[in-house]
């Protein structure tokens, strides 16, 4: 059969059905209506504060929950099973003692399904789940089958490319040494651009590097003054030029992309200060229960108690605020935030009888971060591109005309000073072409207007930077000048920066 009419075939969906009720006889009653019915299993959860880790252990194809229990409500389960990656598109039937139109409508805005007053008919308790969960498993298809799908289309495509690039390089054979050229171009800059597309945040910046790099190579070949009156950079040599600034960010294929996009200090697939929040809300719930408890049996005055009940809260939100600032990349961390981070820390709260710290050591790790989001292995992996580009490169066969383009590439991170990355090379051993593209490199990523983990920066503030770097003898202290004074930099700006970065 063709392949592309075959039927796709999907994983099939047991129904599940998970009541969380704190009564023994709800349940009891439940699971005998259900008895009679072999393919629904059934589960019972009569501790509110386990209800979303039966969720997250059973994936229940609908959920019954109670109103009225202890420890958590159910409105206040309902709105926690939506924030959970699990439970948020399972279906909700919510179960109530009786029929109030706020509560129903307070049920439905916090995203449950259905609403049923308990104990309901037999048939009409069956047919509401068996429609509720026929739904959920649907959905789980439909999403199975675009996966499967897409991977089949990309699969196609894939197998499409593999044989189009047979053909081209067939075709290539028969051309002259030109043409050659003109197609390792174009494919070179094709696979860039899409591993340059991998991060949303640094969709052309390779392109934007090749641009500043061959203005300032085009303005070393007009300039007639020292020391570039000298210099002349044949066509062939600014062709390598220009394959180098291509090629410099090749060794970020390995590069993982939430690295690359790292927003925030705590950020991995996902911003982690979610689940602290999480946290710090059942913590506040905890604290409140206490609360409760302790002042049925205290005799200190009722007034009293509040206000220390309030304190106790407004610290709590207090310290949360604070991690959310901690969190943030523009957010320079000083050795007071770094107390403080580890002081709420040490902070332990009950769960099930355990204590728990308030942070976990690796939140606390990334969160006393000096400066910037990254962490000391997070950067390392960053910079592990230029040694990956560098390796890379260096085992392609480049024609002697274009056979340092390795070394160019692989050397975009590294300092007149020594103190550059991969190689830690000195002033005489890195090229003019290498200086050339690490200027274009840093002031493209100084002004980049779409980096989650900065602002744009003005040029007058990225001209600023270049010339500290200058002085530091990081930078080619001529091409700095050359870029400047040259009005390259707002060259540059008017094409490309917002009006507001051109000071």
């Amino acid at each position: 059969m063709d392949s592309l009419h075959t039927p796709i075939s999907l994983t099939p969906h047991a129904i599940k059905v998970l009541l969380v009720d704190d009564q023994e006889f709800i349940g009891k009653t439940v699971k005998k209506m259900l008895d009679s019915e072999s393919d629904i299993a059934f589960y019972h959860c009569m501790d509110s504060r386990r209800a979303i880790h039966m969720v997250n252990k059973i994936h229940p194809t609908v959920i019954l929950q109670d109103l009225i229990m202890p420890h958590f409500d159910g409105l206040t389960l309902v709105r926690l099973y939506r924030m959970n990656s699990v439970a948020r598109h399972i279906p909700l039937i919510v179960l109530s003692a009786r029929e109030e139109a706020k509560v129903k409508a307070d049920a439905f805005a916090l995203g449950a399904n259905d609403y049923i007053v308990k104990l309901p008919d037999k048939l009409e308790l069956i047919a509401r789940i068996r429609y509720h969960s026929q739904s959920y498993i649907n959905r789980l298809q439909r999403d199975e089958a675009f996966r499967k799908a897409q991977i089949e289309t990309e699969r196609r495509e894939r197998e499409a490319a593999e044989k189009h690039a047979e053909k081209l390089r067939a075709e290539m054979l028969s051309r002259e040494m030109t043409i050659q050229k003109e197609f390792i171009d174009v494919f070179i800059q094709s696979i860039v651009t899409a591993i340059d597309e991998k991060s949303p945040y640094t969709g052309g910046h390779v392109k934007r590097v090749v641009d500043i790099s061959m203005m300032l190579a085009h303005a070393i070949n007009k300039c007639a003054d020292e020391p570039f009156h000298q210099i002349t950079f044949s066509s062939e040599e600014l062709e390598e030029i220009r394959l180098a600034a291509w090629l410099h960010d090749v060794g970020k294929i390995t590069t993982p992309d939430h690295v690359i996009n790292k927003a925030t200090r705590l950020e991995t697939i996902f911003d982690r200060i979610h689940l602290i929040e999480t946290r710090f809300k059942l913590i506040e719930k905890n604290i409140e229960l206490d609360w409760i408890k302790s002042s049925q049996h205290d005799n200190q005055p009722k007034d009293d108690h509040i206000q220390q009940l309030e304190t106790i809260l407004s610290e709590l939100r207090e310290d949360m605020a604070f991690l959310k600032a901690c969190n943030m990349a523009d957010h320079f961390i000083t050795e007071q935030d770094t107390a403080r981070i580890r002081h709420i820390a040490e902070k332990t709260y009950d769960l099930e009888g355990n204590p728990q710290s308030y942070l976990y050591d690796d939140e606390v790790h990334h969160l006393c971060i000096q400066k910037g989001t990254l962490s000391p292995s997070e950067r390392k992996i960053i910079q592990n591109h230029a040694d990956l580009t560098l390796k890379l490169l260096e085992h392609l066969p480049f024609p002697n005309s274009l056979s340092r383009v390795p070394e160019f590439a692989g050397g975009h991170h590294e300092t007149l000073n020594g103190s550059g990355y991969p190689q830690g090379l000195n002033e005489d051993q890195i090229p003019i072409q290498t200086r050339i593209i690490t200027i274009a490199d840093i002031f493209e990523a100084l002004t980049a207007r779409d980096r989650p983990y900065k602002k744009p920066m003005t040029i007058s503030k990225a001209i600023e930077i270049l010339e500290d770097m200058k002085e530091d003898n990081m930078l080619d202290s001529h091409i700095v000048e050359l870029f400047i004074e040259s009005q390259l930099c707002m060259e540059y700006g008017l094409k490309c920066l917002l009006p507001e970065q051109l000071e």
